[in-house]
């Protein structure tokens, strides 16, 4: 597995506002001649309204291909190629079952957070997947808009309380989907 990234600085931008941008590409390695290729690209502007106030703006394009459709991977990060629970074979979860697939989502995220004891985020995305974006099969939900409310428990835990709503999605006009967790500092 090897993977390069190259990060901008943030540049000052018209009405005060931070443009930065990053890409990565990685190239995994697997049994011959099963490669698996990813490029991410993303672009952001964001904009401090407030001590405890900031909207962000971004725009991510995410590409991946493999040499073989037949490729099987037990994924670990040895490899590069993370545990997806929602792969069937292991590979990167923007291809399905292309051997060549791209993602562009645009997101507007505002982040509050009026301490450091607790911070809420409200953030909205469309996706655009090709070749063939297709319900529980492959690419992300086209439409999706989501809370998240972070608060400090105890010195070092904190509970993150995640609700997201996903649109026209799978024969449904919307659908709730809920995530709990407990992380530490």
């Amino acid at each position: 597995y090897a993977a390069v990234s190259v990060f901008t600085p943030t540049i000052p931008g018209p009405l005060k506002t931070g443009i930065n941008a990053t890409y990565t590409i990685g190239q995994t390695y697997l049994s011959f001649p099963n490669i698996v290729q990813e490029q991410n690209t993303v672009a952001t502007i964001s904009r401090r309204l407030s001590r405890s106030l900031i909207l962000i703006a971004s725009d991510a394009v995410d590409s991946a291909t493999a040499q073989n459709a037949l490729s099987i991977v037990s994924p670990n990060q040895a490899m590069g190629v993370v545990p997806l629970p929602s792969s069937g074979n292991g590979l990167p979860v923007v291809l399905g079952p292309f051997l060549r697939a791209t993602n562009r989502a645009y997101g507007l995220t505002s982040v509050w957070s009026p301490s450091t004891n607790f911070q809420f985020t409200l953030a909205a995305t469309q996706s655009n997947y090709s070749p063939e974006q297709i319900p529980l099969v492959s690419g992300p939900p086209r439409y999706q808009l989501s809370g998240d409310v972070r608060v400090r428990i105890t010195r070092v835990l904190f509970l993150d309380a995640q609700r997201a709503y996903i649109f026209n999605w799978g024969g449904q006009l919307w659908s709730p989907h809920f995530q709990f967790l407990i992380t530490s500092q």
